[in-house]
């Protein structure tokens, strides 16, 4: 059995992550990156040609659930336990780094996360929607 795997992610992670899983389980996986667009219209049109589908966004994921366009753990007969369990049998997961940039010309660091809500660095504070990527 091959693992078929369909993502939005850059094919170059992709295929580090592929290589990896493969490494693990000894389950060979052909890795297919495509852009979001382009990936998701793929499974709209074939949901039974992938065995995986990677997608970092959340709103998306749902709406495919909801269409019957992703199969729960149990049915995808691939013998695989999700690291999480819900009521709809689907796994997400997610990682995101954040991290504190700024100007050393015009500030000091900041000696911990809590001093990013004070006076000092007032106006001069930006956090990224966790919802979006990039």
């Amino acid at each position: 059995m091959i693992l078929r795997l369909l993502t939005t992610t850059p094919v170059a992670p992709a295929r580090r992550a592929c290589a990896i899983f493969t490494l693990v389980t000894g389950l060979p996986v052909e890795c297919v990156s495509l852009p979001p667009v382009r990936a998701r219209a793929a499974l709209a049109d074939d949901p039974d040609g992938f065995d995986v589908y990677v997608d970092p966004d959340p709103v998306f994921l749902v709406d495919a659930a909801r269409r019957g366009l992703l199969l729960p753990w149990g049915r995808a007969g691939l013998g695989l336990t999700p690291m999480g369990n819900d009521a709809a049998g689907f796994a997400a997961v997610g990682l995101s780094v954040l991290g504190i940039c700024y100007s050393t010309a015009t500030l000091d660091a900041p000696p911990t996360w809590a001093d990013l809500i004070t006076p000092v660095f007032a106006g001069k504070v930006a956090v990224k929607d966790p919802r979006a990527t990039g």
